[in-house]
């Protein structure tokens, strides 16, 4: 009946949630499997029984790096193929992404400059991930110190050391693991 947490924000690593219903099972000749459907595409998740009313499931990364909206069903899985589905459960994975970015030049040799990055569903410690903002230029990527003003709008600052020389740079928005970098999303 119910998937929670039921969206995510794209480019989220590993995903643990938990499924409520009823009719859940797991025994010798019967076990209850999550399934991910979309674009066609029906995914077994990696499931733990909990009891007939829950299970847990892990959404792994992959398919979590894109923006859509899935569904999620309960499969009872017979021994010798024959099985029952349940109702579909919709899971959205929003996009990240970045709308304006001010001011968008500085002077080369400049102090340190403040930038301020507008967007959507940017995240502040959900699900141990963090959006911060990198400075992209030649390919090269430097992590800015990054402060979440809210899901629309982070603030970061570029240090004057790569303000230095005239340069064409991008900036993005990327959700960072508290531990380690998840999956990028372009700005």
């Amino acid at each position: 009946s119910s998937v929670t947490p039921d969206s995510v924000i794209a480019g989220t690593s590993d995903l643990s949630v938990a499924v409520t219903g009823k009719g859940f099972v797991n025994d010798s000749r019967v076990s209850s499997v999550v399934k991910w459907a979309a674009s066609g595409i029906e995914t077994v998740l990696v499931t733990q029984f909990v009891s007939d009313t829950e299970l847990t499931a892990v959404i792994p990364a992959v398919l979590l790096k894109d923006a859509r909206t899935a569904q999620m069903f309960v499969q009872n899985v017979v021994l010798g193929g024959i099985s029952q589905k349940s109702n579909l459960v919709s899971f959205v994975v929003r996009a990240l992404g970045i709308t304006s970015v001010s001011p968008t030049s500085a002077l080369a040799g400049g102090p340190d400059l403040t930038l301020t990055v507008m967007g959507k569903n940017f995240v502040l410690g959900v699900n141990h991930i963090s959006s911060i903002v990198k400075w992209v230029l030649n390919g090269d990527e430097a992590v800015l110190r990054t402060r979440f003003v809210s899901d629309t709008e982070l603030t970061a600052v570029i240090p004057s050391a790569l303000l230095k020389d005239p340069v064409m740079a991008q900036v993005l928005v990327q959700n960072a693991a508290i531990m380690g970098l998840s999956a990028g999303f372009n700005g």
